[in-house]
C-alpha cells in the first residue's frame, strides 16, 4: 500500500504531532508499506527531498496568506504546489492520504482530494478542533470541509470525539518502548516530583507550583520543572513569591532523552494540566517505571484507571492536588504498586498496535 502523510511541520522540528507522524511513519515501514511524507519548506533553507531512517521526506509551500509578504507569493507559489502535489499523487499511484492536524496542509489536502479523489484519512490532535475552529471563521469552514469529504476521521481521543459530536475513529498515540528499556535514572540530590511540558496556562504549572507550597514544605521532595514557554516569567515569580526558590528548579528545555532519564528518576510524575486532548507524555512516564498523578480531563482519563495505573486529581482543583500529591508522597507502597500496573497498562500503546491500526483503516 502507498501512503502518503501530510504535515505543516515535521523533521528537523520536533513537536507533538511531529514526533507522532514520524513513529507512525517509521511503524508503517515496518509493516511493509510504502511511506513519503510531505510537509513545508520552513525554512525555505531546508532541503526540498531528503531521506531520514529510510524515511522520504518531501517539501513543499504549504503556507496560507497571513502576512503581506505570504500574501504576495501565495498566488505564484500555491498552484505550483497543488501542481506538484497532484503530480506525485498520480506518478506514485498513493493509495491513501492521510494528513495529520487540521492547520494550513489541511487546505492542500482538501484541493487535492477534489483533483485527484485519493481517498482521504483525516487525523486530528487537539488544537486543530479545541483552539483553530473558535478563534477562525475560515478554520471552522475549513475544518468543516474537510470532515465532509473524508472518507475516514481518526482523533486521538474519545474526549475529541465529543468535541467534534461526529462518529470518527478513536486511535491513540504511541510509544517506542525499546527506547525505554536502557534509560538511566536522572540523579539529583534529593529526591524529587517532576513536570516535563510546555510552560503555557492549559499545562497548569502554576496549580502544581501552589499545591507543592502548601504541603512539601516540611518533606525532602523538590519539585523539577522540565520545558519552556510563554509562562515560565511568571511561573518563576509565583516561585519568587511562595519563597520556594531553593526547592523549586526550572531546567529549561531539554531534549527527548534527557526528559526520559528525568522521569526514571523521579519519584512522582505530576500531569497537572487544565487541558489535555491525549498526553502522550503520560504513557513515557508510565513507560520509565514512574508514578502518575494527573487531573482528570480530556482523554488522560483515558490512559489512566483511577487508583489502578496512576492517580487523578479534579481539574484546576488545588485542594484536591496538594491532598492527592502528600498521599502519594507518604505512601510508597502504594506508588510501587501504581508503577507496576502502568508499566503493564502501556503494552497496548506502542507505535506498532498503532500502525496496524491506522493501516485497518487505509485498507477499507
Amino acid at each position: 500500500m502507498k501512503i502518503l502523510l501530510l504535515v505543516s511541520q515535521f523533521y528537523p522540528h520536533t513537536g507533538g504531532v511531529e514526533v507522532a507522524v514520524y513513529n507512525l511513519a517509521r511503524a508503517l515501514l515496518k509493516q511493509s508499506s510504502d511511506v513519503t511524507v510531505v510537509t513545508a519548506k520552513a525554512p525555505w533553507s531546508l532541503p526540498s527531498v531528503e531521506n531520514v531512517d529510510d524515511l522520504l521526506i518531501k517539501r513543499y509551500f504549504l503556507a496560507l496568506p497571513k502576512t503581506i509578504k505570504s500574501a504576495l507569493v501565495f498566488p505564484f507559489l500555491f498552484p505550483l504546489t497543488v501542481i506538484k502535489l497532484w503530480r506525485l499523487i498520480k506518478s506514485q499511484k498513493i493509495d491513501v492520504l492521510n494528513i495529520h492536524f487540521a492547520d494550513d496542509a489541511a487546505f492542500y489536502a482538501l484541493i487535492l482530494k477534489y483533483l485527484t479523489g485519493v481517498r482521504l484519512v483525516v487525523s486530528l490532535h487537539g488544537n486543530d478542533v479545541e483552539k483553530f475552529p473558535v478563534e477562525s471563521f475560515f478554520r471552522r469552514w475549513l475544518l468543516r470541509c474537510l470532515l465532509k469529504v473524508a472518507d475516514s476521521v481518526t482523533v486521538n481521543s474519545r474526549y475529541l470525539e465529543d468535541r467534534l459530536q461526529k462518529k470518527v475513529e478513536i486511535i491513540g498515540n504511541g510509544i517506542n518502548l525499546d527506547e525505554f528499556s536502557t534509560i538511566q535514572p536522572f540523579s539529583h540530590p534529593n529526591p524529587y516530583i517532576l513536570f516535563l511540558g510546555r510552560l503555557v496556562y492549559k499545562k497548569g504549572v502554576d496549580l502544581l507550583i501552589q499545591a507543592y507550597a502548601a504541603v512539601c514544605r516540611d518533606l525532602p521532595f523538590d519539585l523539577l520543572i522540565a520545558g519552556d514557554g510563554q509562562e515560565r516569567r511568571n511561573l518563576e515569580d509565583l516561585v519568587k513569591k511562595r519563597g520556594m526558590g531553593d526547592r523549586i528548579k526550572f531546567l529549561g528545555q531539554v531534549e527527548n532523552k534527557f526528559g526520559h532519564e528525568l522521569m526514571a528518576g523521579a519519584s512522582l510524575f505530576v500531569v497537572p494540566s487544565r487541558l489535555e486532548p491525549f498526553g502522550i507524555v503520560v504513557l513515557e512516564a508510565m513507560a520509565t517505571g514512574c508514578p502518575v498523578l494527573s487531573s482528570r480531563t480530556g482523554g488522560l482519563t483515558e490512559i489512566i484507571q483511577d487508583g489502578q495505573t496512576g492517580v487523578l486529581f479534579s481539574s484546576e482543583d488545588v485542594v484536591d492536588l496538594s491532598t492527592k500529591l502528600l498521599e502519594l508522597l507518604l505512601n510508597p507502597t502504594k506508588m510501587e504498586r501504581l508503577k507496576t500496573a502502568a508499566w503493564e497498562g502501556v503494552q497496548k500503546y506502542t507505535w506498532d498496535v498503532v500502525a496496524r491500526k491506522y493501516l485497518e483503516i487505509y485498507e477499507h
